[in-house]
Parts: structure tokens; sequence; C-alpha cells
């Protein structure tokens, strides 16, 4: 997918207008219609700082690769870095109440030990 429809995609997706995502980046309003379009690329920094913004991987923003990010680990902080679709789910989780809390984690649990929507390779968690 080209860059400009990555950007779109990600930009709706958090809720963004294209005037507040360019505030956000210090861009004009304009900018980032013309990069949603493919009229303009952004530099590297520009995609640095788009990228960091979604927290999403430069190949991902760039359509060179469909993952968004890998997983992550942050040495310093001692924490993994969830990408949109992960912090989505923690925040949906979040606003369920006990009973749904336990369905999701029950549905989940069955959705992994199918097998049939596990990936291969998947990190091992402690519960």
């Amino acid at each position: 997918m080209p860059f400009g429809k990555v950007l779109l995609m990600l930009r709706k997706r958090a809720g963004l207008t294209q005037n507040a995502l360019a505030s956000v980046l210090g861009v004009s309003e304009s900018r980032i219609g013309m990069y949603e379009r493919g009229k303009r690329e952004p530099d590297f920094e520009m995609l640095e700082a788009i990228a960091d913004y979604f927290n999403v991987d430069m190949d991902f923003l760039t359509g060179r690769s469909s993952i968004e990010r890998q997983y992550s680990f942050d040495p310093v902080d001692g924490e993994w870095i969830l990408t949109y679709n992960e912090q989505q789910l923690i925040r949906n989780y979040r606003d369920l109440n006990q009973e749904g809390k336990e369905k999701l984690l029950d549905y989940s649990e069955d959705l992994v030990s199918g097998g049939r929507y596990k990936k291969s390779g998947s990190i091992a968690t402690n519960g």
C-alpha cells in the first residue's frame, strides 16, 4: 500500500482530522492532504515523526511491509511496546464489566488453544 493510503488509514483510525495531525507534526494541513493524495513525499525526519506518533514500523508506513510493528521490547523500561491494535484491545477490555472481561478472556483462550487462529512462533505469556 502506498505511503499516502497508509497515512490516511492511520489518521482515520486514530480519529484525527488532517488539521489535528498537522498540528501534532508541526506542518500545514495542506501538506498532510498532499501526503495522503500522493502529491508530496515526506523527508526521512518526517517519516520518523509519523512512524513514532502512530507507533508503527517505517517499513509499514512506507508500504514495504504489512506488519505494523514487530513485537518489540524496550530494555530501558523493561516493557513491551504495543501496537495500536493491541492498545485498542486493552482499552476495550478496560471498558468491560467483570462478566465481559471473563468472556473476553475465555474467548481469546479458545481462539489460541483451538490452533486455527494461532500464529506460528507466537510469544509465550504467563497469563
